[in-house]
């Protein structure tokens, strides 16, 4: 969810980079001190967001795996991430973003191979291949993401295992 919410200001921020270099070199000072405050204005929530984000990733493992309730699940994990943010943000993303490049792969050559099945298969019954095509290609990501999620969990157990010790 993260990664989406990121992903999505990623634009804008480069929009009002744009603005801002264009409007430097148009040597207009207004518009500057305008795209730079709402380039501030963006930066500090967002840092600020990821930092909560990653203190707080353990919380849901320790209630699940640990006598912890809420509250003290979210102090836990706020004390065995200190002193370790960029390690731990390294070790949460890393494999998640390993997982994702291998399971998109995985996706692309799984569709690939079926649609040249379904090109042998149907033949010029575009209306079928379509259809099965559909099928076939949203079953494959299915199955991908079905196998695929429990691996991103294992690394997180892993993760809080290793900073418990």
């Amino acid at each position: 969810i993260l990664l989406l919410f990121f992903s999505a200001l990623v634009p804008l921020l480069g929009l009002l980079v744009l603005y801002f270099l264009v409007d430097f070199l148009g040597l207009t000072i207004v518009p500057f001190l305008g795209a730079l405050l709402i380039l501030i204005g963006l930066s500090i929530p967002l840092i600020w967001t990821m930092r909560w984000a990653v203190l707080f990733y353990l919380a849901p493992y320790l209630t699940i795996t640990s006598e912890f309730g809420a509250r003290e699940a979210l102090r836990e994990s706020r004390r065995l991430i200190t002193g370790r943010f960029w390690q731990v943000c390294g070790r949460i993303v890393i494999p998640k973003l390993v997982f994702f490049i291998i399971s998109t792969m995985v996706v692309l050559v799984a569709g690939v191979f079926i649609g040249f099945i379904l090109d042998i298969l149907t033949g010029l019954n575009l209306d079928l291949h379509l259809r099965l095509a559909t099928i076939a290609q949203l079953t494959i990501t299915m199955i991908v993401v079905a196998f695929v999620n429990p691996l991103m969990i294992i690394s997180d157990v892993l993760l809080l295992r290793s900073l418990k010790e």
